[in-house]
């Protein structure tokens, strides 16, 4: 049964997720939500990166098969950011050949704002995802008070 551990193990949980997405970032002021196995392995982090008063970036990095994509799971991460870090506003860079995360993003309900064309040194594309504060309050992931 995997369970939620918010932003415990918070370092760990970025040097995770940067293997897991193969890249040098998430750069600047990181803040995590995890989730783990039975072992204490990690199946999923969203990483929320360039933190700022505004606004701040978020990936997730996950093992497929595991279910991490809950309502729960999810509604937690979004309440960090929106709720307790009171951002206005989420980016999510995706590059074009991650198909996954692509998918994912969809799934997500995360509306696409643009393509930055080969802004990769490897020449891919980064797609642009973002979710505003006001489209929080009525995303369907979003955790409703009981």
């Amino acid at each position: 049964m995997n369970r939620i551990i918010g932003n415990e193990r918070g370092q760990e949980a970025v040097d995770w997720a940067r293997k897991r997405m193969h890249l040098e970032g998430p750069t600047g002021k990181c803040l995590t939500w995890a989730m783990v196995d039975e072992q204490g392995e990690f199946v999923a982090v969203v990483v929320f990166s360039d933190i700022s008063d505004h606004s701040a970036c978020f990936h997730f990095a996950a093992v497929p098969g595991t279910r991490w994509m809950t309502r729960r799971f999810i509604g937690q991460a979004l309440d960090l950011a929106f709720g307790r870090l009171k951002i206005k506003r989420l980016t999510g860079p995706i590059r074009g050949s991650n198909s996954r995360a692509l998918a994912i993003a969809r799934k997500f309900g995360c509306p696409r704002e643009g393509i930055l064309r080969q802004a990769f040194p490897d020449g891919d594309d980064c797609h642009i995802y973002g979710l505003l504060l006001e489209e929080y309050h009525s995303h369907r992931w979003k955790l409703r008070p009981m």
